[in-house]
């Protein structure tokens, strides 16, 4: 076997090979703590330092580190994944771990001994120190991420954005066709959709303005739409939001700084800036409960939204007013306040004559359900435990 080096995180020591490099990352793929021979790549770059710029480092190339952070980006706690990445190739173990909301420890080594599995059990032991101490799964949450979409044909350029917007810490999903990205917006809500120029098909005009249209009528809002060409000169008026490639981390971050703020004047100013998403003074010794009842308020929410968006006769229905009904006693006991204003206006307005509610109240309905789920996200109501 090689030669060991050891290490001592807090009370528990151990030994490994001295060429392995472990790395101890978060949900959002920033490094927490390295060790072995990558602990100089965190003394270069302080507490900046995130999984990509470390595997940037051992030579990986940008789509094999793309590959790898699609497979981390929802690996479930104790769950273990072992791949060969680069040229010469690196064994690389994986396991995700069941503290840090989302974390997960990495031992990279230029071989896989036999002899040396043993010392992976240790190595997770030593992860878990680690996250304790640190009271990761603790910490308060930040804004929700962006959510964005990338349209290109080029699998690699897809790849490639996706791998620098996880640095700016957004949830990313990539299509390479008109019809794959309508699907996925069909499947769930984006902020941000990144579309090639001159993607065949469709055309940019006129998928981004399908996207503005089905997203609006399933989720209740539409994304910020940009495109991305190589020179910005030759754009026509429609296409007022547009980035240059190759795309730059700095032209990137601007364009999802753009629509983190769409998003959060939308919410603000849909009912107001004197009506609160949710009254959080009200519970302030109570988290817990707050956390079980927003998560059940919004599991009866999106099943709602789902059958509005699913069956137009829905909202015709008896059935529909006693679930409005149920609905807004949820969110009078949770305080939410926007969400009971929604349902409000429904009820009073949308159904008095046996009448049906009015479009415009309906996507107000739906546009208050997300951004219950965007506030709860935010401030860890959504989290199965501490």
């Amino acid at each position: 076997m090689s030669d060991q080096a050891r290490y001592s995180p807090g009370d528990s020591s151990f030994d490994f090979p001295e060429q392995w490099g472990l790395i101890l990352v978060d949900a959002k793929m920033r490094v927490l703590c390295l060790l072995g021979e990558l602990r100089e790549c965190q003394a270069q770059a302080g507490n900046r330092l995130d999984l990509a710029d470390v595997l940037c480092e051992q030579g990986l190339e940008l789509a094999e580190i793309g590959e790898l952070l699609v497979c981390l980006e929802d690996i479930p706690p104790d769950c273990e994944l072992r791949l060969r990445l680069g040229r010469p190739s690196i064994s690389i173990v994986v396991k995700g771990l069941e503290l840090g909301d989302g974390a997960s420890c990495l031992v990279l080594r230029p071989n896989s001994e036999p002899e040396a599995e043993e010392m992976l059990d240790r190595v997770w032991a030593w992860a878990r120190t680690v996250l304790q101490k640190a009271e990761t799964a603790k910490r308060p949450a930040g804004p929700a991420p962006v959510s964005l979409l990338i349209v290109d044909e080029n699998l690699e350029i897809v790849k490639f954005v996706r791998t620098l917007s996880r640095k700016l810490g957004c949830r990313t999903l990539g299509a390479c066709s008109g019809g794959e990205a309508l699907a996925l917006s069909k499947s769930r809500p984006f902020d941000l959709v990144l579309i090639d120029h001159l993607l065949p098909g469709f055309g940019v005009k006129i998928l981004s303005e399908l996207l503005r249209e089905k997203s609006l009528r399933d989720w209740g809002h539409a994304p910020t739409v940009v495109s991305m060409t190589k020179d910005v000169r030759y754009l026509d008026d429609s296409e007022k939001i547009a980035i240059e490639k190759p795309i730059s981390m700095a032209d990137l971050k601007v364009v999802v700084d753009l629509a983190s703020s769409d998003r959060e004047s939308r919410f603000s100013s849909s009912e107001g800036e004197s009506v609160e998403v949710l009254r959080m003074e009200a519970w302030k010794d109570k988290r817990e409960l707050l956390k079980r009842l927003s998560q059940a308020l919004l599991a009866h929410g999106m099943e709602l939204a789902m059958r509005i968006r699913e069956d137009s006769d829905f909202v015709r229905s008896s059935e529909f007013v006693s679930e409005m009904e149920s609905l807004r006693s949820g969110c009078e006991m949770v305080y939410a306040e926007r969400l009971t204003a929604a349902c409000d206006q429904i009820l009073a307005n949308g159904l008095s004559g046996g009448s049906i509610p009015r479009l415009e109240h309906v996507e107000e309905l739906l546009v208050q359900i997300e951004g219950f789920r965007l506030f709860a996200q935010a401030h860890g109501l959504l989290q199965t435990g501490e």
